[in-house]
């Protein structure tokens, strides 16, 4: 239970986002720019959107910024997919998306 792709997107130069576990991050150019350099990130997101059912393009847009963000800077991405977990299966709002 993290933050939605939108959210993070929105929140790049962040120095400090919390989700609703209280856990604590950076935004991702913040993180480019202070702790690099980085060969590849590594990007997954869009998990908990789908369980939200926020729409597809909305999700795809704000992947696009996180992806964007590190090519900005030289820094290759792998995006990953949802993985098989329990949630798919039993979770409509996944299979409507």
């Amino acid at each position: 239970i993290g933050l939605g792709v939108d959210e993070m997107a929105k929140r790049l130069s962040d120095p400090r986002i919390e989700d609703i576990r209280h856990r604590t991050g950076r935004g991702i150019s913040l993180i480019l720019a202070e702790q690099g350099p980085f060969d590849l990130a590594i990007i997954m997101g869009g998990t908990n959107d789908l369980a939200q059912r926020t729409r597809v393009p909305k999700i795809m847009k704000a992947l696009q910024v996180l992806h964007g963000a590190c090519w900005n800077v030289g820094v290759p991405t792998v995006a990953l997919t949802v993985p098989p977990n329990h949630g798919v299966g039993t979770k409509t709002a996944y299979a409507q998306n």
